[in-house]
Protein backbone atom coordinates (compact mmCIF):
# COMPACT_ATOMS: atom_id res chain seq x y z
CA UNK A 1 0.00 0.00 0.00
CA UNK A 2 1.64 3.18 -1.13
CA UNK A 3 2.30 6.20 1.31
CA UNK A 4 -0.57 8.03 0.07
CA UNK A 5 -3.51 5.37 0.25
CA UNK A 6 -2.59 5.06 4.12
CA UNK A 7 -2.66 8.53 4.76
CA UNK A 8 -5.81 8.50 3.03
CA UNK A 9 -6.98 5.89 5.34
CA UNK A 10 -5.99 7.26 8.31
CA UNK A 11 -8.12 10.65 7.25
CA UNK A 12 -11.38 8.50 6.16
CA UNK A 13 -10.71 7.30 9.75
CA UNK A 14 -10.49 10.01 11.54
CA UNK A 15 -13.05 11.62 10.09
CA UNK A 16 -15.28 8.93 10.83
CA UNK A 17 -15.02 9.75 14.50
CA UNK A 18 -15.13 13.09 14.42
CA UNK A 19 -18.49 12.73 12.78
CA UNK A 20 -19.83 10.00 15.05
CA UNK A 21 -18.69 12.41 18.08
CA UNK A 22 -20.71 15.52 16.25
CA UNK A 23 -23.45 13.35 15.27
CA UNK A 24 -23.66 12.15 19.43
CA UNK A 25 -23.80 15.87 20.32
CA UNK A 26 -26.56 16.56 17.91
CA UNK A 27 -28.37 12.91 19.08
CA UNK A 28 -28.20 14.56 22.31
CA UNK A 29 -29.62 17.90 21.74
CA UNK A 30 -26.27 20.18 21.16
CA UNK A 31 -25.44 22.08 18.08
CA UNK A 32 -23.58 25.22 18.70
CA UNK A 33 -24.76 28.45 17.64
CA UNK A 34 -21.54 29.26 15.21
CA UNK A 35 -22.26 26.17 12.97
CA UNK A 36 -26.69 27.38 12.87
CA UNK A 37 -25.30 30.86 11.94
CA UNK A 38 -23.22 29.70 9.39
CA UNK A 39 -25.34 26.53 8.31
CA UNK A 40 -27.74 29.63 7.88
CA UNK A 41 -25.70 31.88 5.90
CA UNK A 42 -25.22 29.32 3.75
CA UNK A 43 -28.40 28.19 3.03
CA UNK A 44 -30.06 31.65 2.60
CA UNK A 45 -26.54 32.62 -0.22
CA UNK A 46 -27.04 29.74 -2.00
CA UNK A 47 -30.84 29.16 -2.27
CA UNK A 48 -32.25 32.39 -1.87
CA UNK A 49 -33.00 35.05 -4.38
CA UNK A 50 -30.17 36.48 -6.52
CA UNK A 51 -30.37 40.32 -4.95
CA UNK A 52 -30.66 39.36 -1.34
CA UNK A 53 -29.29 41.97 0.75
CA UNK A 54 -27.47 41.10 3.88
CA UNK A 55 -26.30 43.53 6.70
CA UNK A 56 -23.76 40.94 8.27
CA UNK A 57 -20.16 41.19 7.93
CA UNK A 58 -18.21 39.42 5.06
CA UNK A 59 -15.85 38.41 7.39
CA UNK A 60 -14.50 35.69 7.85
CA UNK A 61 -14.93 34.37 3.97
CA UNK A 62 -12.77 31.28 4.27
CA UNK A 63 -15.27 28.97 6.24
CA UNK A 64 -18.57 30.64 4.84
CA UNK A 65 -16.98 29.71 1.09
CA UNK A 66 -15.99 26.10 2.35
CA UNK A 67 -19.66 25.61 3.71
CA UNK A 68 -21.63 27.36 0.58
CA UNK A 69 -19.34 25.15 -1.81
CA UNK A 70 -20.55 22.08 0.13
CA UNK A 71 -23.90 22.60 -0.10
CA UNK A 72 -24.00 23.20 -3.58
CA UNK A 73 -22.20 20.10 -4.37
CA UNK A 74 -23.90 17.91 -1.59
CA UNK A 75 -26.85 19.36 -0.40
CA UNK A 76 -28.39 19.50 2.84
CA UNK A 77 -30.48 16.70 3.40
CA UNK A 78 -30.61 17.79 6.91
CA UNK A 79 -27.16 17.29 7.90
CA UNK A 80 -25.34 20.32 9.43
CA UNK A 81 -22.50 21.23 7.08
CA UNK A 82 -20.64 23.30 9.10
CA UNK A 83 -19.63 20.51 11.42
CA UNK A 84 -19.02 18.11 8.00
CA UNK A 85 -17.04 20.85 7.13
CA UNK A 86 -14.89 21.56 10.28
CA UNK A 87 -14.82 17.22 10.85
CA UNK A 88 -12.39 16.84 7.72
CA UNK A 89 -10.60 20.11 8.44
CA UNK A 90 -9.71 18.01 11.90
CA UNK A 91 -9.01 14.95 10.06
CA UNK A 92 -6.73 16.47 8.19
CA UNK A 93 -4.70 18.09 11.18
CA UNK A 94 -5.01 14.91 13.14
CA UNK A 95 -3.48 13.11 10.03
CA UNK A 96 -0.76 15.70 9.65
CA UNK A 97 0.08 15.35 12.61
CA UNK A 98 0.87 11.66 13.10
CA UNK A 99 2.65 12.01 9.69
CA UNK A 100 4.88 14.28 11.07
CA UNK A 101 5.49 12.15 13.98
CA UNK A 102 6.38 9.35 11.84
CA UNK A 103 8.38 10.96 9.20
CA UNK A 104 10.06 13.44 10.95
CA UNK A 105 9.55 12.76 14.38
CA UNK A 106 11.39 9.60 13.63
CA UNK A 107 8.22 8.01 16.28
CA UNK A 108 7.11 4.32 16.38
CA UNK A 109 3.78 3.41 15.31
CA UNK A 110 2.59 3.02 18.40
CA UNK A 111 3.96 6.34 19.97
CA UNK A 112 2.82 8.24 16.93
CA UNK A 113 -0.52 7.10 17.72
CA UNK A 114 -0.73 7.60 21.27
CA UNK A 115 0.20 11.32 20.68
CA UNK A 116 -2.13 11.92 18.14
CA UNK A 117 -5.18 10.35 19.76
CA UNK A 118 -3.92 12.46 22.90
CA UNK A 119 -4.25 15.73 20.94
CA UNK A 120 -6.95 14.66 18.64
CA UNK A 121 -9.28 13.98 21.23
CA UNK A 122 -8.19 16.82 23.80
CA UNK A 123 -11.31 17.87 25.09
CA UNK A 124 -10.40 21.77 24.67
CA UNK A 125 -9.91 20.69 21.06
CA UNK A 126 -13.37 18.91 20.46
CA UNK A 127 -15.26 21.77 22.15
CA UNK A 128 -13.42 24.27 19.86
CA UNK A 129 -14.13 22.05 17.12
CA UNK A 130 -17.76 21.35 17.69
CA UNK A 131 -18.11 25.07 17.47
CA UNK A 132 -17.69 25.54 13.48
CA UNK A 133 -15.02 25.15 10.58
CA UNK A 134 -13.79 28.44 12.00
CA UNK A 135 -11.80 27.52 14.94
CA UNK A 136 -11.04 24.30 13.28
CA UNK A 137 -9.65 26.08 10.20
CA UNK A 138 -7.74 28.18 12.89
CA UNK A 139 -6.07 25.60 14.94
CA UNK A 140 -5.04 24.07 11.38
CA UNK A 141 -3.57 27.37 10.66
CA UNK A 142 -1.69 28.13 13.86
CA UNK A 143 0.03 24.29 13.51
CA UNK A 144 0.92 25.15 10.25
CA UNK A 145 1.89 28.70 11.18
CA UNK A 146 4.38 27.34 14.14
CA UNK A 147 5.59 24.69 12.26
CA UNK A 148 6.74 26.99 9.62
CA UNK A 149 8.48 29.10 12.15
CA UNK A 150 10.64 26.75 13.78
CA UNK A 151 11.74 25.09 9.80
CA UNK A 152 12.61 28.74 9.31
CA UNK A 153 14.81 29.30 12.16
CA UNK A 154 16.30 26.19 11.09
CA UNK A 155 16.78 27.04 7.55
CA UNK A 156 15.82 30.51 6.68
CA UNK A 157 14.94 29.03 3.27
CA UNK A 158 12.26 30.49 0.75
CA UNK A 159 9.52 27.10 1.23
CA UNK A 160 9.52 27.80 5.00
CA UNK A 161 9.03 31.59 4.56
CA UNK A 162 5.58 30.46 2.25
CA UNK A 163 4.75 28.24 4.82
CA UNK A 164 4.25 30.54 7.45
CA UNK A 165 3.02 32.91 5.43
CA UNK A 166 -0.02 30.17 4.34
CA UNK A 167 -0.59 29.69 7.89
CA UNK A 168 -0.84 33.74 8.86
CA UNK A 169 -3.47 33.43 5.76
CA UNK A 170 -5.53 30.24 7.26
CA UNK A 171 -5.63 31.90 10.61
CA UNK A 172 -6.43 35.38 9.55
CA UNK A 173 -9.29 34.52 7.22
CA UNK A 174 -10.54 31.64 9.22
CA UNK A 175 -12.25 33.90 11.87
CA UNK A 176 -12.66 37.63 13.35
CA UNK A 177 -10.32 36.19 16.33
CA UNK A 178 -7.78 35.10 13.81
CA UNK A 179 -7.34 39.01 12.95
CA UNK A 180 -6.13 39.04 16.68
CA UNK A 181 -3.88 36.63 16.14
CA UNK A 182 -2.15 37.94 13.26
CA UNK A 183 -1.46 41.13 14.66
CA UNK A 184 0.18 39.43 17.96
CA UNK A 185 2.39 37.55 15.89
CA UNK A 186 3.68 40.60 13.69
CA UNK A 187 6.55 41.90 16.95
CA UNK A 188 7.41 37.78 17.64
CA UNK A 189 7.87 37.58 13.73
CA UNK A 190 10.87 39.39 14.22
CA UNK A 191 11.91 37.69 17.01
CA UNK A 192 11.59 34.39 16.00
CA UNK A 193 13.79 34.97 12.48
CA UNK A 194 16.75 33.40 11.39
CA UNK A 195 19.32 36.23 12.73
CA UNK A 196 21.54 35.92 9.39
CA UNK A 197 17.92 36.33 7.27
CA UNK A 198 16.39 39.36 9.22
CA UNK A 199 19.48 41.22 9.80
CA UNK A 200 19.99 41.24 5.83
CA UNK A 201 16.95 42.44 4.93
CA UNK A 202 14.39 43.15 7.68
CA UNK A 203 11.37 45.24 5.86
CA UNK A 204 11.67 42.28 3.05
CA UNK A 205 11.63 39.47 5.12
CA UNK A 206 8.46 40.91 7.32
CA UNK A 207 6.55 41.70 3.89
CA UNK A 208 6.93 38.32 2.48
CA UNK A 209 5.32 36.62 5.33
CA UNK A 210 2.52 39.17 5.90
CA UNK A 211 1.35 40.26 2.19
CA UNK A 212 -0.67 37.62 1.61
CA UNK A 213 -2.71 37.79 4.67
CA UNK A 214 -2.29 41.77 4.14
CA UNK A 215 -3.19 41.65 0.64
CA UNK A 216 -6.60 39.05 1.41
CA UNK A 217 -7.83 41.28 3.81
CA UNK A 218 -7.31 44.66 2.01
CA UNK A 219 -9.27 43.03 -0.89
CA UNK A 220 -12.41 42.24 1.62
CA UNK A 221 -11.67 45.79 2.87
CA UNK A 222 -12.50 47.17 -0.51
CA UNK A 223 -15.46 44.70 -0.93
CA UNK A 224 -17.08 45.58 2.07
CA UNK A 225 -16.10 49.62 0.97
CA UNK A 226 -17.80 49.03 -2.54
CA UNK A 227 -21.20 46.90 -1.30
CA UNK A 228 -21.29 49.35 1.89
CA UNK A 229 -20.75 45.90 4.03
CA UNK A 230 -19.57 45.60 7.40
CA UNK A 231 -16.03 44.11 7.05
CA UNK A 232 -16.32 42.19 11.06
CA UNK A 233 -18.95 41.64 13.16
CA UNK A 234 -20.08 44.63 15.66
CA UNK A 235 -17.98 44.61 19.05
CA UNK A 236 -20.11 47.40 20.12
CA UNK A 237 -22.94 45.38 21.84
CA UNK A 238 -20.44 44.06 24.40
CA UNK A 239 -20.41 40.96 26.35
CA UNK A 240 -19.37 40.50 29.95
CA UNK A 241 -15.49 40.51 29.93
CA UNK A 242 -14.04 36.90 30.61
CA UNK A 243 -12.44 37.38 34.29
CA UNK A 244 -8.57 37.16 33.89
CA UNK A 245 -7.89 34.87 36.18
CA UNK A 246 -10.11 32.08 33.80
CA UNK A 247 -7.99 33.16 31.14
CA UNK A 248 -4.83 32.49 32.94
CA UNK A 249 -6.06 29.21 34.33
CA UNK A 250 -6.93 28.12 30.55
CA UNK A 251 -3.43 29.19 29.67
CA UNK A 252 -1.88 26.86 32.23
CA UNK A 253 -3.99 24.15 31.69
CA UNK A 254 -3.35 23.95 28.06
CA UNK A 255 0.57 24.91 27.96
CA UNK A 256 2.61 21.28 30.08
CA UNK A 257 3.49 19.74 26.73
CA UNK A 258 5.03 23.14 25.61
CA UNK A 259 6.80 23.84 29.04
CA UNK A 260 8.07 20.40 29.02
CA UNK A 261 9.27 20.41 25.70
CA UNK A 262 10.50 23.84 26.12
CA UNK A 263 12.49 22.60 29.28
CA UNK A 264 14.12 19.58 27.03
CA UNK A 265 15.03 22.23 23.99
CA UNK A 266 16.42 24.81 26.47
CA UNK A 267 19.74 24.83 25.02
CA UNK A 268 18.75 24.67 21.72
CA UNK A 269 17.67 28.23 21.17
CA UNK A 270 17.02 27.64 17.29
CA UNK A 271 13.65 25.43 18.41
CA UNK A 272 13.15 27.01 21.43
CA UNK A 273 12.35 30.36 20.59
CA UNK A 274 10.57 29.71 18.05
CA UNK A 275 8.14 27.45 19.81
CA UNK A 276 8.14 30.29 22.63
CA UNK A 277 7.53 32.63 20.39
CA UNK A 278 4.33 30.41 18.46
CA UNK A 279 2.92 29.89 21.96
CA UNK A 280 3.46 33.72 22.97
CA UNK A 281 0.94 34.72 19.76
CA UNK A 282 -1.65 32.36 21.12
CA UNK A 283 -1.39 34.12 24.87
CA UNK A 284 -1.51 37.60 23.59
CA UNK A 285 -4.31 36.88 21.10
CA UNK A 286 -6.04 35.74 24.31
CA UNK A 287 -5.51 38.81 26.13
CA UNK A 288 -6.60 40.67 23.43
CA UNK A 289 -9.78 38.78 23.29
CA UNK A 290 -10.18 39.08 27.16
CA UNK A 291 -10.99 43.02 26.21
CA UNK A 292 -12.54 42.77 23.07
CA UNK A 293 -14.60 39.45 23.55
CA UNK A 294 -14.59 37.96 20.60
CA UNK A 295 -15.21 34.63 22.34
CA UNK A 296 -16.62 34.80 25.85
CA UNK A 297 -15.24 31.19 26.66
CA UNK A 298 -11.63 31.23 27.35
CA UNK A 299 -11.11 27.71 26.58
CA UNK A 300 -12.00 28.92 22.92
CA UNK A 301 -9.40 31.27 22.66
CA UNK A 302 -6.69 29.36 24.29
CA UNK A 303 -7.54 26.27 22.05
CA UNK A 304 -5.00 26.88 19.30
CA UNK A 305 -2.02 26.26 21.68
CA UNK A 306 -3.20 22.50 21.40
CA UNK A 307 -1.73 23.07 17.73
CA UNK A 308 1.44 24.78 19.28
CA UNK A 309 1.46 21.53 21.55
CA UNK A 310 1.97 19.71 18.65
CA UNK A 311 4.89 21.55 16.78
CA UNK A 312 6.39 21.13 20.54
CA UNK A 313 6.45 17.24 20.58
CA UNK A 314 7.41 17.00 16.82
CA UNK A 315 10.42 19.08 17.23
CA UNK A 316 10.77 16.70 20.63
CA UNK A 317 14.62 15.18 20.15
CA UNK A 318 14.18 11.22 20.22
CA UNK A 319 14.68 9.54 23.33
CA UNK A 320 13.13 8.02 26.67
CA UNK A 321 12.13 11.84 27.96
CA UNK A 322 10.04 12.21 25.29
CA UNK A 323 8.00 8.79 25.22
CA UNK A 324 7.47 9.26 29.30
CA UNK A 325 7.46 13.63 29.71
CA UNK A 326 5.52 14.04 26.00
CA UNK A 327 2.73 11.48 26.80
CA UNK A 328 2.14 12.26 30.86
CA UNK A 329 2.34 16.29 29.68
CA UNK A 330 -0.30 15.78 27.26
CA UNK A 331 -2.37 13.88 29.70
CA UNK A 332 -2.00 16.13 32.29
CA UNK A 333 -3.19 18.90 30.04
CA UNK A 334 -5.78 16.72 28.53
CA UNK A 335 -7.44 15.80 32.22
CA UNK A 336 -6.95 19.19 33.22
CA UNK A 337 -9.09 20.78 30.41
CA UNK A 338 -11.50 17.94 31.16
CA UNK A 339 -12.09 19.32 34.37
CA UNK A 340 -12.28 22.91 33.57
CA UNK A 341 -14.62 22.98 30.72
CA UNK A 342 -18.06 22.79 32.18
CA UNK A 343 -17.67 24.67 35.60
CA UNK A 344 -20.22 26.81 35.44
CA UNK A 345 -24.04 25.67 34.59
CA UNK A 346 -25.47 27.10 32.13
CA UNK A 347 -22.75 27.83 29.81
CA UNK A 348 -21.84 26.78 26.25
CA UNK A 349 -19.11 24.58 27.75
CA UNK A 350 -21.83 22.69 30.35
CA UNK A 351 -24.10 22.09 27.46
CA UNK A 352 -21.44 20.82 25.35
CA UNK A 353 -20.26 18.52 28.25
CA UNK A 354 -23.70 17.59 29.36
CA UNK A 355 -24.58 16.34 25.41
CA UNK A 356 -20.90 14.94 25.91
CA UNK A 357 -21.97 12.52 28.86
CA UNK A 358 -25.16 11.86 27.58
CA UNK A 359 -27.94 14.01 28.73
CA UNK A 360 -30.44 15.48 26.71
CA UNK A 361 -30.86 19.13 26.32
CA UNK A 362 -33.88 20.62 26.14
CA UNK A 363 -35.03 22.42 22.73
CA UNK A 364 -35.86 26.01 23.20
CA UNK A 365 -40.20 25.56 23.14
CA UNK A 366 -40.52 29.25 21.13
CA UNK A 367 -38.73 28.56 18.46
CA UNK A 368 -40.50 25.21 18.13
CA UNK A 369 -43.74 27.29 18.25
CA UNK A 370 -42.53 29.61 15.87
CA UNK A 371 -41.60 26.39 13.02
CA UNK A 372 -44.79 24.96 13.58
CA UNK A 373 -46.73 28.05 12.61
CA UNK A 374 -44.56 28.63 9.56
CA UNK A 375 -44.31 25.28 8.68
CA UNK A 376 -45.75 25.04 5.15
CA UNK A 377 -46.80 28.23 4.77
CA UNK A 378 -46.43 30.46 1.96
CA UNK A 379 -45.95 34.96 1.85
CA UNK A 380 -43.73 34.76 5.54
CA UNK A 381 -42.42 37.80 5.76
CA UNK A 382 -38.82 38.32 7.47
CA UNK A 383 -35.26 39.01 8.77
CA UNK A 384 -33.69 35.63 7.95
CA UNK A 385 -30.20 37.09 9.69
CA UNK A 386 -31.73 37.46 12.63
CA UNK A 387 -33.26 33.79 12.96
CA UNK A 388 -30.94 31.89 11.77
CA UNK A 389 -31.74 28.74 13.88
CA UNK A 390 -35.73 29.23 12.53
CA UNK A 391 -33.77 28.76 8.57
CA UNK A 392 -32.23 25.80 10.00
CA UNK A 393 -35.34 24.18 12.08
CA UNK A 394 -37.29 24.41 9.06
CA UNK A 395 -34.77 22.99 6.97
CA UNK A 396 -34.56 25.77 4.10
CA UNK A 397 -36.29 29.14 3.51
CA UNK A 398 -39.01 28.07 1.17
CA UNK A 399 -42.19 30.39 1.06
CA UNK A 400 -40.15 33.29 3.30
CA UNK A 401 -39.82 36.85 1.53
CA UNK A 402 -36.41 37.96 1.97
CA UNK A 403 -34.38 41.24 1.64
CA UNK A 404 -33.91 42.50 -1.75
CA UNK A 405 -37.01 40.64 -3.47
CA UNK A 406 -39.56 43.07 -4.55
CA UNK A 407 -42.25 42.13 -2.42
CA UNK A 408 -40.15 42.63 0.69
CA UNK A 409 -38.63 46.60 -0.76
CA UNK A 410 -41.98 47.82 -1.32
CA UNK A 411 -43.32 46.79 2.19
CA UNK A 412 -40.54 48.38 3.76
CA UNK A 413 -40.42 51.69 1.57
CA UNK A 414 -44.09 51.76 1.22
CA UNK A 415 -44.41 51.07 5.02
CA UNK A 416 -47.71 48.50 4.27
CA UNK A 417 -47.59 45.13 5.68
CA UNK A 418 -49.63 42.69 2.94
CA UNK A 419 -48.07 39.60 3.17
CA UNK A 420 -49.53 36.29 4.96
CA UNK A 421 -47.36 36.03 7.81
CA UNK A 422 -45.44 39.02 9.68
CA UNK A 423 -42.31 37.42 11.97
CA UNK A 424 -40.29 39.22 13.55
CA UNK A 425 -37.74 38.43 16.63
CA UNK A 426 -37.06 40.70 19.87
CA UNK A 427 -33.01 41.83 20.75
CA UNK A 428 -31.93 40.70 23.80
CA UNK A 429 -30.74 44.23 24.03
CA UNK A 430 -34.25 46.24 24.90
CA UNK A 431 -32.20 49.25 23.49
CA UNK A 432 -30.68 48.19 20.41
CA UNK A 433 -33.49 46.71 17.67
CA UNK A 434 -32.19 44.64 14.91
CA UNK A 435 -34.26 42.68 13.29
CA UNK A 436 -35.46 44.51 9.99
CA UNK A 437 -39.44 44.06 10.46
CA UNK A 438 -39.28 45.46 13.80
CA UNK A 439 -37.65 48.35 13.03
CA UNK A 440 -39.57 49.35 10.33
CA UNK A 441 -42.62 48.81 11.96
CA UNK A 442 -42.64 48.96 15.82
CA UNK A 443 -46.20 49.19 16.16
CA UNK A 444 -46.50 45.64 15.51
CA UNK A 445 -45.19 44.94 19.18
CA UNK A 446 -47.72 47.16 20.94
CA UNK A 447 -51.23 45.72 18.96
CA UNK A 448 -51.30 44.38 15.61
CA UNK A 449 -51.65 46.26 12.92
CA UNK A 450 -55.49 46.63 10.97
CA UNK A 451 -56.32 43.40 9.20
CA UNK A 452 -54.14 40.99 10.96
CA UNK A 453 -53.67 38.93 13.88
CA UNK A 454 -51.56 37.65 16.66
CA UNK A 455 -50.25 34.18 16.18
CA UNK A 456 -47.62 34.54 18.88
CA UNK A 457 -46.50 37.61 20.90
CA UNK A 458 -43.77 37.02 23.75
CA UNK A 459 -40.48 38.30 25.26
CA UNK A 460 -38.86 36.79 22.03
CA UNK A 461 -41.41 36.45 19.25
CA UNK A 462 -43.68 38.21 16.97
CA UNK A 463 -45.81 36.46 14.68
CA UNK A 464 -48.50 37.92 12.45
CA UNK A 465 -51.01 36.45 10.39
CA UNK A 466 -53.26 37.94 7.90
CA UNK A 467 -57.48 37.60 8.86
CA UNK A 468 -59.43 35.83 5.87
CA UNK A 469 -61.79 38.64 4.24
Amino acid sequence: MSDFSRTSLFWLAVFSAYLAFAAWLQMHGYLASGVVDLWSRSIVQVDGPPGFKSTDSIYPPLPLVLVMVSHVVFGSAGVPLPTVVAAAVAALMATSWYSNFRSQGRMSVTLAIVLTLLLATHPALLFTISQGPELALLCLGVWVFARGVVNLRLTGSAPDMMKVAVGLMLVGLSSTYGLLFTLASLPFLAVAARPSLFMSSPVGYLFAIVFPVACAIGSLLFVSFIFDTPLVPDLSPARPSTPLQLVLVSLLALSPPILAACARLRRAPMYLVPLVTSASCVVVAALFNQSLVIFSDPMIACAPLVSVAAVAIRFWPPGLSRTILASAALASSWMSCALLLGQDDGTEPSRWQAAVGGSDIAPNASLMTVADILRGREGILIDVERSPDLVVELGGIEGMVLAGTPKFELTVLGGRLDENIIVARRSANAARTEDQVLRRFPGISVAPPYGYRYRLNSDEWIVLEKEEA
